[in-house]
């Protein structure tokens, strides 16, 4: 017992480095799953899913974290916005098919990912690192014809897909071709079509997520990154008080209609995703092991690897349990 005292000591002294900020904040990620999945149904989950929900509301502040960071030392920073689309494409797909044989064989609600179509984190991610690409051609190149050419990029990604989705959804033909597309009650087309045009505005976590990675990208050192971090979530819980205290429900629904995502950070359990600053201030700089597709990987996986506990400790799921 003294001895592992004594190496979690000098592991505080010493800081986290990326890999190790990457595996805590997977950890956390699956506990979250964990909560989700086995709730009401796993006796052990059951009785401790809201502390395992807040532990993984820790995750995707973290993952942020390590990405711009990552994103500060890459040498081409191009090719690493294109491996992340690539990932995000690969892992969509993956999904896609998955669910659907899954579904087919009668375990959908046993054994599927949500990550698929406009559920994938790694499209936020990949949007996240093409804002900051276009911010640095905007702030920094003293050509005007190139800052001129990013600010148009950011309005188009900004727009685009965005009007792209909501004419194809208010088309008939568009909306009724994707609508009686689903098999076994999967959006199949839908979801392959999200992979192709994914909206910044509407993938997980949407803008507020996309904002807080822009904003830890351009702080100084990590005391400011976590300070920011800490700052972003008390905003929208401080926010959320004031919604419920002062009865302002316009306010809300006007935040929810015009920001989309905004409706799930204004939330007073934000004040614990704030304590993912404190991972942040143990960072050393240091960037560890690689990791390259390890994570690409883990994400999609540990839905199923979750399901399948779940379905082994109590049996396939039954709509109405």
């Amino acid at each position: 017992m003294t001895n592992l005292m004594n190496k979690l000591m000098n592991k505080l002294r010493n800081g986290l480095n990326d890999w190790e900020l990457l595996l805590l904040a997977m950890f956390c990620m699956t506990m979250y799953t964990l909560a989700e999945r086995g709730d009401r149904r796993v006796f052990i989950v059951y009785h401790s899913a809201m502390q395992l929900r807040l532990l993984g509301s820790l995750a995707v502040p973290l993952f942020t974290f390590v990405l711009v960071n990552k994103l500060r030392r890459t040498s081409n920073r191009k090719r690493f916005a294109k491996q992340l689309y690539l990932a995000a494409m690969l892992v969509g797909l993956s999904v896609t098919a998955l669910n659907w044989l899954f579904a087919k064989a009668g375990l959908y609600y046993d054994l599927n990912a949500f990550c698929n179509g406009n559920n994938n984190y790694l499209f936020t991610f990949f949007y996240m690192v093409i804002y900051i690409l276009l911010l640095d051609k905007l702030f920094k190149s003293r050509s005007w014809s190139i800052k001129l050419v990013a600010f148009l990029g950011i309005v188009a990604i900004s727009i685009v897909p965005d009007r792209l989705w909501h004419f194809v959804d208010q088309t008939k033909f568009f909306h009724g071709l994707l609508d009686s597309s689903d098999f076994q009650g999967i959006a199949v087309w839908r979801d392959l079509l999200h992979l192709c045009f994914p909206n910044p505005l509407h993938a997980e976590g949407g803008l507020p997520l996309i904002l807080l990675g822009v904003l830890l990208y351009y702080a100084r050192d990590k005391k400011w990154q976590a300070a920011i971090c800490a700052g972003f979530y008390l905003f929208w819980m401080l926010l959320a008080m004031n919604i419920s205290f002062f009865h302002l429900r316009d306010l809300d629904f006007f935040l929810g209609s015009t920001i989309p995502s905004a409706s799930l950070y204004i939330r007073f359990d934000q004040v614990y995703t704030a304590w993912a600053a404190l991972p942040m201030l143990l960072y050393n700089g240091q960037p560890g092991r690689q990791w390259k597709w390890f994570f690409y990987a883990y994400y999609p996986l540990h839905y199923y690897l979750v399901g399948l506990f779940v379905l082994l400790m109590v049996g396939p799921f039954v709509i109405g349990q």
